[in-house]
């Protein structure tokens, strides 16, 4: 994608290409509203009816539109917190896993005191007291299942372990795939887009890598990119 995407500036923005369900079409009617107001035979009582029918109209189209305007700008909101939070997560936990501070058993120890202590899932209030605009997102089971291997870092499972390299996984996966969308990442992610998109194509890459080698038999156990680096 292109980095020239347009950014979001202060405050959000709303989208109108994001209202796919038009009003009913009230022209017809109030045509003939007016058409009858404007009769000079047409007697007053019919006149008032008219009228406060056409007040109703006018009020129902009126409350229709503001609601899906709010709707856009809700949505829109919500992508762009859901967009920032996991794209920091991802850029933060990518250099955790990649970096060479230390080797081994003592390796593994200082990534898991990171993802403690910087991983606070914070956005997830935020998004659980919205319940009916995150399921306007299309991306809505995405975010759901990147967040639910953030937790399995955090928490680990039961017998003390961790796979933080599965979000890393998941996550490079679901921007390839259009499940997460690139130019959300980019619009959002101002500056730092390009380094960020440039760290998800080379999570990418190294899991192809994985995957053929599996395939070919090259590869006889994977745990994700811990194979690859922790063996």
């Amino acid at each position: 994608m292109s980095q020239n995407s347009p950014r979001l500036r202060s405050g959000a923005v709303c989208c109108w290409d994001t209202i796919t369900e038009m009003p009913p079409d009230y022209t017809a009617q109030l045509k003939q509203i007016v058409q009858a107001l404007n009769h000079p035979t047409t007697p007053a009582w019919i006149i008032a009816a008219l009228s406060a029918t056409l007040g109703l109209i006018s009020g129902i189209f009126a409350q229709v539109i503001l609601v899906r305007i709010n709707d856009a700008y809700q949505r829109n909101r919500m992508r762009r917190v859901l967009y920032t939070d996991l794209g920091g997560y991802f850029m933060f936990m990518y250099s955790t896993l990649t970096s060479q501070h230390y080797k081994g058993e003592t390796k593994l120890a200082w990534q898991q005191a990171q993802f403690e202590a910087r991983i606070k899932f914070s956005v997830e209030d935020y998004v659980k007291a919205r319940p009916d605009i995150y399921m306007q997102l299309s991306e809505h089971r995405a975010f759901g299942e990147v967040y639910l291997w953030l937790h399995h870092t955090v928490n680990k499972t039961n017998n003390g372990c961790s796979n933080p390299d599965m979000f890393c996984q998941i996550f490079s996966k679901y921007v390839d795939a259009g499940l997460l969308k690139e130019k959300y990442f980019v619009r959002y992610s101002a500056t730092d887009a390009p380094k960020l998109m440039a760290k998800v194509k080379e999570a990418r890459a190294v899991l192809e890598n994985l995957e053929r080698g599996v395939a070919s038999g090259a590869i006889k156990t994977v745990d994700g990119f811990e194979a690859d680096r922790r063996a």
